[in-house]
Formats: C-alpha cells, sequence, structure tokens
C-alpha cells in the first residue's frame, strides 16, 4: 500500500465527509488517518450552509459551526469542555421535548461534576457527595445524608394544589420550630434544653390510626398531661400515672411504683366493664385487711383474702370450676363439698381432707399421709401406682404393695381388667427378685411361664472394640455354676476350688474334666479330636520313611515344667518339632494329632523296614534249607560210599583171612 498526503471526500447516506490524512497499512482500527488537522464535514443537503465540522489537533477536539463561525463546543486533553453557548439557554430535553435541563447562558459555573465523582452546582450551593451518598446545600462537607448550611437554614413545604398552605421548618443556635403561614404561628417547636412546645389552635390534639380513629386525644384546655422525663420516665395526668423505665414498673397514684404494676389509693379499686353485657360488671377491691373480688350482679364478694392469708370463695353456683381455654374443666368443686383445698400458712398443701398432702419444706407428696417420709409417700392398705394408658391396644401397669411384696404387674388383655400378671417380684421376706416369679427361691430368680425360653442377655452397645468383663461370679471359697436338665435329670457343675478349673457330673463320683492353675489339664474319658475326611482339605500323601529319619534325628528328652518342678516329661522341643515338620499354628505348643500322626508315620516306616528284612531273612533261610539238604544228600552218599569201604575191607580181611588160612 502507497502512503502519502491525500485528500478525500466521502458521502455516507447524505452526509459529506471530508478528509485530508495520509493513508497508512490498517492495523488495530477498521480506519486509521492521519493528517496535520484531520476533519470531518457534516453538510446536510435539505439546507443551504448548515455546515458542522469535527476536527482536531494536539491541544483540543473541536465541534465548529459555518454560520457562525465559532467553536461551540471543545474538549481538552485534562478532560475540560467548554461549551459556547449562543442561544439564550442550554437545554436538554427528553424524547417528548420537555425540558429537563435548563442553563442560562450568562449564569455562573452551575454544574461541576470533579474527577473523583463529587457532583457540585451554582457554584458549590448544592453539593453532592458520591462517596458518601449524602447532599449538601450551602455546604461542599456534608455531615449527613442532608446537610442544610445557613445563617437561618429553612425547609418550605408549598402545597401547589392548595392557595397559601404552606409550612416552614427553619432553625437558629437556640431552637427549631414548625411554621404555619395560616395561622402565622410557629405550632411546634423544640429548644437546645430538649424542650417541646406543642401551639394546639384546635379543641384537642388527636394521633390517628391509619382510618383515621382517635387513638390520642389531649384536651386543648387540660393541664400537663405527658412529661417525658430527662432520665427516660414516663408521667402521665400530673403524676397520676407514671412508668418507671429504668424497671418497667407503672405506678398509679404514685410516683415511685415498687412492683411491676403499683396502684396506690384510700380504697385502690379495679372495674371490669364488660361492655357487651349489660350489669355484668366485676370489682377488685383492697384496703388495709382485705383484698376481695366483687360481683354486681349478685351484689356478693365472691372471693376474698384477708391479711391472716386467710381466702373465702362464695359458690353461688352448684360448683366452682377452672376451664381450659376449650372449655374443659381440669379443676371442679361441688359447693356442697368438704374442706378440699388448704394452704396452710407454712405454704404445705392438703387436699381431699388431707388425702393429698404436699409438704413444701421437704418437696414431698403423700397420699393418704400428711408425714410423707419420702418425695412421694402412698399410705393404704395395698399401696400402688396404677399407669392405665387409654392408647388403643396398649398395656396398663401396677407398681406396688401386695400381700407384703413389692410387684410389678400388667393387665391381663384378655379380660381387659386390672392390671394381674406379675412381671417382678420383691419378696419382703428373703430379698430375692423374681422375674415372671411370683415366689423367687434365689436373689435372682427369672422365670418363663409361656413356653418361651428364659435368657438373660448382658450387652456392652458401644462401638469402641476393647476386652470387658460382662460376667463374674465371686464368693469366698469354692465358686461354682450349675446347668440343670430337669427333663433328662442330669446336672454339670462348673466349679472353681482355688487350685483348678472343674466340670463335674453332679452324682458321678468324678471329675469329668479338670484344668490345672498350671495349665494341666486332666480328663475322666477318652479325647477325640476332629479328624473327619469331611472336614479336612489339601490332602497330600507322606514320605514316612523321611517322617522316621526325621523323628531319628529330633532330639528326646526328659524335662519339667519351670512351674511344676517336680513332675518329670519325656518328648521333643516344639521348636524342635516345628523345625523339623512344619506343623500347627505355633512354635511353643505341639498338637497331640500332630504328634501322634508323626508317630504313626515313623511306625509305618519302621514297619516297612522289618517287613524287607523278613522277606531277606526268608530268603537266607530257604538258601540254607536247600543246603542242608544237599549236605544231608552228600551225607547220606557218603555213609553209603563208607558202607561200600567197609563191606570191601571186610571182604579183603575175609579174603586176605582165608588165604592165609589156605596157607
Amino acid at each position: 500500500m502507497k502512503t502519502g498526503n491525500n485528500m478525500k471526500t466521502y458521502v455516507l447516506t447524505g452526509i459529506l465527509l471530508t478528509f485530508s490524512f495520509y493513508l497508512l497499512p490498517v492495523k488495530a482500527a477498521n480506519l486509521a488517518a492521519r493528517s496535520t488537522q484531520p476533519l470531518i464535514s457534516f453538510d446536510d443537503t435539505d439546507v443551504t450552509g448548515t455546515e458542522w465540522t469535527l476536527t482536531g489537533d494536539q491541544g483540543a477536539f473541536y465541534l465548529f459551526n459555518q454560520e457562525t463561525f465559532k467553536n461551540l463546543l471543545v474538549f481538552y486533553p485534562l478532560a475540560t469542555m467548554l461549551l459556547e453557548m449562543q442561544a439564550t439557554t442550554f437545554q436538554i430535553k427528553d424524547n417528548l421535548g420537555n425540558t429537563i435541563v435548563n442553563v442560562h447562558r450568562d449564569a455562573p459555573l452551575s454544574l461541576e461534576i470533579q474527577a473523583n465523582g463529587d457532583v457540585s452546582l451554582a457554584g458549590g450551593d448544592v453539593f453532592i457527595d458520591t462517596a458518601t451518598n449524602r447532599l449538601g446545600i450551602g455546604t461542599t462537607a456534608p455531615g449527613a445524608a442532608i446537610h442544610l448550611s445557613a445563617a437561618t437554614p429553612q425547609i418550605l413545604f408549598d402545597d401547589s394544589n392548595e392557595v397559601g398552605s404552606e409550612w416552614l421548618m427553619d432553625a437558629d443556635q437556640d431552637r427549631f420550630s414548625l411554621y404555619n403561614y395560616d395561622t402565622s404561628k410557629s405550632l411546634l417547636y423544640f429548644d437546645d434544653l430538649a424542650t417541646m412546645q406543642l401551639e394546639m389552635l384546635a379543641t384537642t390534639f388527636q394521633i390517628e390510626d391509619e382510618a383515621n380513629n382517635p387513638i390520642v386525644s389531649v384536651h386543648r384546655d387540660a393541664p400537663l398531661s405527658l412529661d417525658i422525663q430527662a432520665d427516660g420516665d414516663v408521667s402521665l395526668a400530673g403524676g397520676d400515672v407514671f412508668i418507671d423505665t429504668s424497671l418497667n414498673y407503672l405506678g398509679i397514684g404514685t410516683t415511685a411504683p415498687a412492683a411491676p404494676i403499683h396502684f396506690r389509693a384510700t380504697w385502690p379499686q379495679i372495674l371490669f366493664d364488660d361492655s357487651d353485657e349489660a350489669g355484668v360488671e366485676w370489682l377488685m377491691r383492697a384496703d388495709q385487711n382485705t383484698f376481695s373480688l366483687y360481683n354486681y350482679d349478685t351484689a356478693e364478694f365472691l372471693l376474698w383474702f384477708d391479711d391472716l392469708a386467710d381466702m373465702q370463695l362464695d359458690m353461688s353456683s352448684t360448683a366452682f370450676r377452672i376451664q381450659d381455654q376449650s372449655g374443659n374443666n381440669i379443676v371442679n368443686v361441688h359447693r356442697d363439698a368438704p374442706l378440699s383445698l388448704d394452704i396452710r400458712s407454712t405454704g404445705d398443701v392438703a387436699l381431699a381432707g388431707g388425702d393429698v398432702f404436699i409438704d413444701t419444706s421437704a418437696n414431698r407428696v403423700g397420699i393418704g399421709t400428711s408425714v410423707p417420709l419420702s418425695d412421694l409417700g402412698i399410705k393404704s392398705p395395698a399401696p400402688g401406682i396404677y399407669l392405665d394408658d387409654t392408647t388403643a391396644g396398649s398395656a396398663d401397669w401396677f407398681v406396688g404393695n401386695e400381700a407384703n411384696d413389692f410387684v410389678v404387674k400388667i393387665q391381663d388383655n384378655a379380660t381387659g381388667g386390672p392390671a394381674t400378671t406379675r412381671i417382678m417380684t420383691l419378696d419382703a421376706q428373703t430379698g430375692y427378685i423374681g422375674m415372671n416369679k411370683d415366689t423367687p427361691v434365689a436373689a435372682l430368680h427369672v422365670g418363663s411361664p409361656d413356653g418361651v425360653s428364659a435368657k438373660v442377655l448382658v450387652e456392652n452397645t458401644t462401638a469402641v472394640v476393647a476386652p470387658r468383663t460382662l460376667f463374674e461370679l465371686q464368693n469366698a471359697g469354692n465358686t461354682k455354676f450349675t446347668v440343670n436338665n430337669t427333663d433328662a435329670g442330669v446336672q454339670w457343675s462348673f466349679a472353681n476350688p482355688g487350685t483348678a478349673f472343674r466340670l463335674s457330673r453332679q452324682g458321678s463320683g468324678f471329675v469329668e474334666f479338670e484344668i490345672f492353675n498350671n495349665g494341666d489339664a486332666t480328663l475322666k474319658g477318652a479325647l477325640t479330636q476332629n479328624s473327619d475326611v469331611n472336614a479336612k482339605q489339601d490332602i497330600e500323601a507322606i514320605d514316612s520313611a523321611a517322617i522316621l529319619a526325621k523323628v531319628v534325628a529330633m532330639p528326646i528328652n526328659e524335662w519339667s515344667y519351670k512351674d511344676a518342678p517336680d513332675t518329670r516329661h519325656l518328648g521333643p522341643m516344639a521348636q524342635d518339632f516345628r523345625a523339623a515338620f512344619g506343623l500347627g499354628n505355633t512354635d511353643t505348643g505341639i498338637a497331640t494329632l500332630d504328634s501322634s500322626g508323626v508317630a504313626l508315620a515313623a511306625i509305618q516306616a519302621l514297619n516297612g523296614k522289618l517287613v524287607a528284612q523278613n522277606l531277606s531273612l526268608a530268603e537266607q533261610n530257604q538258601s540254607m534249607e536247600q543246603r542242608v539238604i544237599e549236605l544231608e544228600q552228600q551225607n547220606q552218599e557218603m555213609a553209603e560210599q563208607n558202607q561200600r569201604i567197609e563191606e570191601l575191607v571186610m571182604q579183603i580181611v575175609t579174603g586176605q583171612a582165608e588165604q592165609l588160612a589156605i596157607n
């Protein structure tokens, strides 16, 4: 792209645009122009000579009018704006043409928007502090939401709908007042001593609610009626009614109330007049000696208290009742009933002639006694407490004394009558406790009359895992417990005589199983350990000869346990046994099943050796027997040869003899 000084003119929708600029490569904007003084001209083609020019240089930006040949609007680099006003006023209008801002040409500086956003009007006479959202009139440092500063600051309220109806609020150093132009009087003012004065022109001063009903009315000629004192106390009617705000007390006839409501008069009275019922009136009255409640219908004192703390109730109706908010009777006393409630000088309370007694000094209640020995004392031939649950399907309970025993009973639901089945019995003679047992024969006797197995459960419900003793028996001597099958007539005993733990069948005359304190154990019968093939897995054949070799190599010693030095034993050490065979789950003990298995395997290996030796010996015997036969045959042959030799010798000898004889 070429660069150079060019003058070009553009027309966009009826507006003539003239530019004098250097053409530069466009980078950061859609159009970049550069010249010594760039211009934009706005030429209205419908009106001759009406032209506006926007131009700018290093010093300012201008809006220039060709008709007046003046810069009517100028912006400077310091954000300052200059408006050259040719007309009488400068106006800003809304979209309907209504003027909303009007500034006269000759007016002094009227609107200043400062760098921090604060706004000053009329040279600072009106100031808006935007940091604190405060308005100052006559001050540029407002100290409140609205701050009016003047020699005699005033606010005028002019009702444009009413001619002459104007109100003026003004203040000076000493007082603040509300002035009315109709009456030309200050009708309300406050002085610097916090005194307020109300100038009453009407007959009465009234405060009304939103429906215009008077809620406060003060007559113009009335004496001082309301006195709000410096400490906040309030006095009405010259002190006849006094409110002590520090104590929240109300005094009637006194300015020193000693109670939340203090009524002081020669005959203090309170009248209750029901405006809905003609003639239905009640009067509460007090004097030096009595306090009474008087009824105008009956012309009688129906309730009174004297200074001796006595109370009298004059009952005109059949009964005296106290009802709840729904009209239900919660207290009902018949007119002809004997003394039912006796509140004594000590504070104790007796009901029903003393059948129910409240001992307030000990905080105890007696039923059937005026001398309760505990928090609740009940005295009767069969004292008890009946708990009757009115909920459908719920059980009723009785707790009390029955036949000199303390019992807890539950209602027989089949009959719906009073509680009959004993759940717990405390035997007064023995002190034994029976659970479902009317006559316990042990300190704790748990029964099961309904066919369900009686069970005692001792449970620790904490989630913390730790060893705990949940069942313990203690006795100074042989301590035991028994398990008795009453149907089979067999009873077993678990006992601790001090030297061992014993398990024995009662009546057998033996101790069937015994574990001594040193860990030795004896068993009267045979010990059978589980060796069921159905309970086993990973069954493997063994090399009995290898086991025999290990047995031969393993040391076998005679020894004693350290806690039983007088008793000798024979056998291997558990460490050697486990090292040789790897059996069991510990190297400090040998399971009898493992040791017997090793012994049986070694016996099998020895038996194999004996069988092989017997076969070899049998073969040797057979060979020797054959040799004996052969030797016997040889002996026989030698015997026969000897016999023939003897015969030949005899023949020779006989022949020689005969020859000799011949010779």
